[in-house]
């Protein structure tokens, strides 16, 4: 079974994922390893033993059309049978992903949209000119750091357009996609959704970790 974080990161993401392949014992996790600092144009990602490139426009194009062009991807989860994804590439590839792996499970964290897009903004800002312009490129169209002022209005749009097409997507196939509520992070509500959603019992010792804001 493939499961899907098909949420924007800055929404628990990373900690959520993590949680998710303790719980469920997968080890093949696609995101857990990103780099988007040591090369120009690319972001690199560890899959297994090696490390893939995402060429600009399959970055965009993963988030925006769902697909990609190089065909490793594909392969990839043609290869992998119990897999976790998130980010790039496969967050934004749910409809391929469900239909052509009918035993997908997907998940996405809802939150309030002024304080992801602070979030947003704060984060990819304090990591560099060359992380801020590929990202940006990639998402808003922005060729280098977002100002919250002049930008916070189409991060908003980008943002909240996702969700939207994600929701209006599953929204008639019921049992395929986990909706959680960003404010409930930390309460035993938000963990006991996951649990219930993998059918997977009470698990010792396996807590979320605390997501940075």
């Amino acid at each position: 079974m493939k499961i899907v974080y098909c949420g924007f990161f800055k929404t628990g993401s990373r900690s959520i994922s993590e949680f998710i392949q303790k719980v469920v014992d997968y080890k093949d996790y696609v995101g857990g390893w990103i780099d988007l600092h040591s090369h120009p144009t690319d972001i690199k990602i560890k899959f297994d033993q090696d490390i893939f490139h995402l060429n600009p426009d399959d970055t965009c194009s993963c988030v925006h059309m769902g697909t990609v062009k190089d065909e490793k991807y594909y392969n990839f989860l043609k290869d992998h049978d119990n897999m976790i994804g998130r980010d790039y590439p496969y967050f934004g590839m749910y409809k391929y992903i469900n239909e052509t792996y009918p035993d997908s499970k997907f998940v996405i964290c809802i939150r309030d949209t002024e304080s992801f897009v602070k979030s947003y903004v704060k984060y990819f800002n304090s990591m560099g000119l060359t992380v801020a312009r590929k990202v940006n490129h990639a998402i808003l169209g922005i060729n280098g750091p977002t100002n919250y002022e002049r930008d916070a209005e189409r991060i908003r749009l980008v943002y909240e357009a996702h969700n939207k097409r994600v929701l209006e997507y599953f929204k008639d196939k019921p049992g395929k996609l986990l909706v959680l509520d960003f404010k409930d992070i930390g309460t035993e509500k938000f963990e006991k959704d996951i649990l219930n959603f993998f059918n997977v019992g009470n698990v010792e010792n396996v807590k979320m970790e605390n997501i940075k804001v």
